[in-house]
């Protein structure tokens, strides 16, 4: 649901609830957070609260004495006018923007971006009285992808606000966003869940059969719950990189892996493997416990591999490795030829 109050944010949707009811609402809100914690269904739950004409409460819910009471308390009805319009996408005074591709452009893997007529038509509209005669809400996701010019656009909006106007920006990189916007947005920072908090929802909503399962997913997806459903689906490419990873353990030739590689998604191969880099950094540099390391690391599943790489690895080689996947990073979209990518870095990999 895109609206859904998950368990693991009821603290934060009570906070919201709070600054409703004591007429404290911002004009600007700033949801921070790593992607994968739901950022974006916090933001439209909130949004229809707002726009709702009859919002749930502890009395009009009846007899719903649940566990999602909490969770549930001032949030939209789902049935009034305002509801029906926002579930048909036709509400005159709700607004979503998020990156878009260029225009005409063919690439498979476009840069995205928040355009600059994007925001002008947005905050034009802002600046006009309400349809409904009720709040204008307006959602901007990755607000951290506006260009100078698009955030410049944005911020006489943020300075001279109308009445019953609120705009919340969601980004998982806010330190990208201009300190100007940033200022004039009241932040609420999303911190990743513990595991305790989350396993039952994963085990409801993913393809786990059991809890040990479930932290394993949990633990490479950085915690984020909605990432870590992902994890299933990614299962195929995951495993590629880990039998290239561990091919010595198995008297291959890494080499032998660069081909199929290439052929994959490149940034999310390239983050997985930094995730590889960090542990194994992790481990050959910390003087902890064996259960203290299991609980630190991404790739909790090949410990033992990975604690006996980091007996006798070259920490400079390790360090340069590490480096060297950061650049090829935020090179981003340049054009590289894949399979030299690879088998670069897996050499470098083979030999540390």
């Amino acid at each position: 649901m895109m609206n859904e109050i998950y368990p693991w944010l009821t603290p934060q949707w009570q906070q919201l609830m709070a600054l409703r009811q004591n007429k404290r609402m911002p004009h600007a809100l700033l949801f921070t957070g790593v992607s994968g914690l739901g950022k974006t269904s916090l933001a439209h739950a909130l949004g229809h609260a707002l726009l709702c004409k009859q919002p749930m409460n502890d009395k009009n819910m009846g007899d719903q004495n649940t566990a999602g009471t909490e969770a549930n308390n001032g949030k939209a009805c789902g049935h009034c006018s305002s509801c029906q319009l926002l579930a048909a996408d036709t509400h005159p005074d709700y607004y979503h923007i998020k990156p878009l591709p260029p225009e005409k452009s063919k690439s498979k893997k476009p840069v995205l971006s928040i355009r600059i007529d994007a925001i002008r038509e947005l905050c034009s509209k802002l600046s006009q009285t309400s349809q409904m005669g009720g709040y204008r809400i307006a959602i901007i996701e990755q607000a951290d992808m506006m260009n100078v010019a698009s955030a410049n656009s944005l911020l006489k909006t943020l300075e001279e606000p109308g009445d019953n106007t609120l705009l919340i920006l969601l980004s998982a990189n806010p330190n990208r966003l201009p300190v100007t916007i940033r200022s004039r947005c009241q932040q609420l920072k999303i911190a990743t869940p513990e595991f305790s908090q989350v396993e039952t929802w994963l085990q409801e909503k993913g393809e786990f059969t059991n809890a040990e399962q479930c932290l394993a997913a949990f633990s490479l997806a950085h915690q984020a719950p909605l990432a870590a459903l992902s994890v299933v689906e990614e299962t195929e490419q995951r495993t590629l990189l880990a039998s290239a990873l561990l091919a010595r353990f198995n008297r291959e030739n890494v080499l032998d892996y660069s081909l199929k590689l290439s052929q994959g998604d490149k940034q999310q191969l390239l983050v997985w493997m930094l995730d590889w880099v960090n542990d194994l950094v992790y481990l050959s540099t910390a003087a902890s416990s064996a259960n203290e390391h299991h609980s630190r690391l991404v790739n909790r599943e090949n410990q033992q591999q990975l604690s006996q790489l980091a007996q006798r690895v070259n920490r400079v080689r390790l360090f340069d490795l590490q480096s060297q996947i950061l650049q090829t990073l935020q090179q981003g979209a340049i054009a590289l030829n894949p399979q030299l990518l690879w088998e670069n870095l897996l050499l470098s990999w083979d030999r540390l």
